[in-house]
């Protein structure tokens, strides 16, 4: 079998995104993010260009490279050379960042470059945000909101289509209200309201937005609703909330049908098992609180083997396959993403 594949090697997966973590580095320490928490551990790190390189035949058979892991991408040196080349191969191209190192400048460049999807991050609508996101400042954000429109419209483009990534936290429920007001005060494509995926010390933990039982989350997502239905633009607000009645489902990661590249440039199922091992991690899906899986789902390096020998190797394989028999493996059962509710029924 191994000349027969050798001779006739399986075909490139056909996929819908490929997450690449590009760097580690970041501006900003915001309370949630497991940079906070692990910092010294994480190391401040930037993927290669050499092993970025290796990654461009996986382009071709892959619709958006989203050039942002657990770090600040606008840091990494090369940002502007990763971008024109995942361009050059067709593909649609999208980041998320904080907003504070964007400047018309560098707006303009990514509307040149042909970015399809920039992505800010918030969590909260007035001063709230500033002391979650440590290092940050919302004024700026909307300032950079204001800025990418401009020069967009001055470009004659449509593009980047600007999303909001909001991340819904305890400490944060009541200004639910107010969140129709902030967002029928700004331009925006898409906002995105997400619940806290991974809690890695107690004090985070406190912050997930776990409802406890039905009742609970029906009551959350009643209050969501009616925000949305305030807005101008009901159609453009979605949701990515833990749903403790939901019957676990297909990884909202999308695992069947997308990869992710740790800064290292190793292959693994996505973003969220990048912290596989580390020994203070805790996470509490479905009321049951344990150990983060020391499992690593690591599929080997891509400057060895490349994406499509990763991909279709045994082990990774089996790990797609226990998904497709609906036996969610090992190290994914205290995830919360095979609970996530987007609210539309």
């Amino acid at each position: 079998m191994s000349i027969f594949a050798k001779i006739f090697p399986p075909a490139y997966p056909d996929l819908d995104w490929l997450q690449i973590g590009i760097t580690t580095r970041c501006n900003a320490s915001c309370i949630y993010c497991p940079q906070s928490e692990f910092g010294k551990s994480l190391c401040s790190r930037d993927l290669s260009w050499e092993t970025f390189k290796a990654l461009i035949s996986a382009f071709l058979s892959t619709r958006l490279i989203y050039l942002q892991g657990w770090g600040e991408p606008m840091m990494h040196p090369g940002l502007m050379d990763m971008l024109k080349t995942v361009k050059e191969n067709g593909c649609m191209a999208g980041l998320t960042t904080n907003g504070m190192l964007l400047d018309p400048d560098r707006i303009k460049a990514f509307v040149d470059a042909g970015l399809d999807f920039l992505s800010l991050s918030l969590a909260g609508v007035d001063k709230k945000n500033d002391a979650i996101r440590k290092g940050t400042r919302l004024d700026r954000v909307l300032r950079v909101l204001d800025d990418i429109h401009r020069i967009r419209a001055a470009s004659g483009a449509s593009h980047p289509r600007v999303h909001l990534a909001y991340m819904l936290l305890r400490s944060n429920l009541d200004d639910i209200p107010a969140m129709s007001r902030f967002f029928n005060s700004v331009d925006f494509d898409q906002v995105v309201i997400s619940s806290l995926t991974l809690g890695f010390s107690s004090e985070m933990e406190k912050e997930m937005v776990l409802a406890e039982n039905t009742s609970e989350f029906g009551n959350l997502k009643n209050r969501l609703r009616e925000m949305r239905d305030k807005t101008s633009h009901p159609e453009k607000i979605h949701f990515h909330l833990y749903n403790p009645g939901k019957r676990p489902g297909p990884c909202s990661e999308n695992i069947l049908r997308s990869a992710y590249i740790d800064v290292e440039g190793t292959l693994k199922p996505c973003v969220c098992t990048d912290f596989s091992g580390l020994k203070a991690a805790s996470v509490r899906p479905n009321q049951s609180t344990g150990p983060y899986p020391h499992h690593r789902y690591d599929f080997g390096h891509v400057l060895t083997h490349g994406v499509n020998h990763l991909w279709h190797s045994k082990p990774y394989r089996a790990f797609r396959r226990s998904w497709e028999l609906e036996k969610i493996p090992e190290g994914c059962r205290y995830c919360t993403k095979p609970y996530i509710d987007d609210l539309r029924c």
